[in-house]
């Protein structure tokens, strides 16, 4: 009967942790998008023109171009990104090429190559950009907080800077309204500092030439999701061995036993990916693979956390620790699978590893079946 409940829980937990009530696209090719959605909004593919309506829009491809209607916000990631129409709350964008010619009345998060703000766009809210080259040619109510290699103003800026550039340009039209705080190569002139209403603070910064930023900031970007994953790893791992079904995962397994199930996992692991791209070229299966698409990462969490608190309790037998609780199980393995995330292809590896090790144990439970 536990077995039973066990696989329920499993099953329970992956559909729950889909995205029920979202759009979700996913093409090779460019897709023009017109239709209006009372949903979020996903997209994963090559390219997308949107010119419909949606409550947030997630996107991953290549090229971006949004002319619809936002009822919430936007998180694009992409190599040229165009935001032609207002946002009524947060804009963050990842990118070579990001173009704002709208309205944004929230925050702005851009790392990008080339970041141009345009003079009919109004920015009500704090900018964070880290960038190349960055144009502000609109209008700008809220602080700014910048890393760029060249970091132009032509336009009124309401709040205060804190910037670090190689070289800051203020033109004819620019104006800040609040105070500078500026790490440069070299000051402004006395032409540009009169265009500046508060209190200016200038730091030599002279390191040579150098390459843009943007590689720098897009490692820090990734390391800083590395460690959020870690930190939700560990908290919902912890979380989901609270159910009592999971009372599973303290039966001591042999080394045998232990090794065989991570080999038998490797069979539904690699299966899994082949299994959804074959329902979404189907045609009439797409429905079913978009489905077990989105529970992918579900799964992916599951097992992973199935897998280090078998890899913990395998290091206790190692040890001849006596102790049978999952939640020191899972803590002890959760320490190899935090440090082996920081090391360059060790992590697909040790990714592969402890979720074949659930699905092992997962497929054995479901067909009653010990592997040794």
């Amino acid at each position: 009967m536990n077995k039973r409940i066990f696989i329920f829980t499993i099953l329970a937990l992956i559909f729950s942790f889909s995205l029920f009530g979202t759009e979700v696209k996913v093409g090779k090719q460019e897709i023009i998008e017109d239709k209006n959605f009372e949903t979020d909004y996903i997209f994963v593919g090559e390219g997308l023109k949107f010119s419909g309506s949606a409550d947030d829009i997630y996107f991953v491809g290549k090229n971006f171009i949004f002319n619809g209607k936002i009822r919430s916000g936007i998180v694009a990631v992409g190599q040229d990104l165009e935001i032609n129409q207002n946002i009524p709350n947060d804009l963050v964008a990842i990118g070579k090429n990001i173009e704002i010619r709208g309205t944004v009345n929230g925050s702005i998060f851009i790392a990008g190559d080339s970041v141009n703000i345009d003079k009919e766009s109004v920015i009500d809210g704090d900018l964070f950009v880290a960038s190349s080259n960055f144009r502000i040619n609109g209008k700008v109510n809220g602080n700014i907080y910048c890393a760029s290699e060249n970091l132009t103003i032509s336009n009124e800026v309401n709040g205060n800077l804190k910037l670090t550039v190689g070289k800051l340009y203020i033109s004819d039209n620019g104006k800040i309204n609040g105070d500078l705080d500026y790490r440069s190569r070299s000051k402004i002139s006395e032409l540009e500092q009169s265009k500046v209403n508060g209190k200016t603070q200038f730091t030599e910064h002279y390191r040579g030439p150098k390459p843009p930023p943007f590689k720098k900031v897009f490692f820090f970007i990734m390391l800083g999701f590395t460690f959020l994953w870690i930190l939700s790893f560990l908290i919902g791992g912890a979380l989901l061995l609270v159910f009592p079904s999971l009372n599973i995962l303290e039966e001591q397994k042999t080394r045998k036993e232990f090794w065989f199930t991570s080999l038998w996992g490797l069979i539904p692991f690699f299966i899994y990916p082949v299994v959804v791209i074959i329902l979404l070229f189907a045609g009439i299966t797409f429905p079913l693979g978009i489905i077990l698409l989105l529970s992918g990462f579900p799964i992916l969490f599951v097992t992973q956390v199935i897998g280090v608190t078998l890899f913990g309790q395998f290091l206790f037998d190692v040890f001849k620790w006596n102790f049978s609780k999952r939640f020191l199980h899972f803590l002890f393995g959760f320490i190899f699978f935090a440090i082996l995330t920081f090391i360059p292809f060790i992590s697909s590896i040790s990714t592969i590893f402890f979720s074949s090790l659930g699905w092992g144990l997962i497929i054995s439970k479901l067909f009653n079946k010990k592997f040794v």
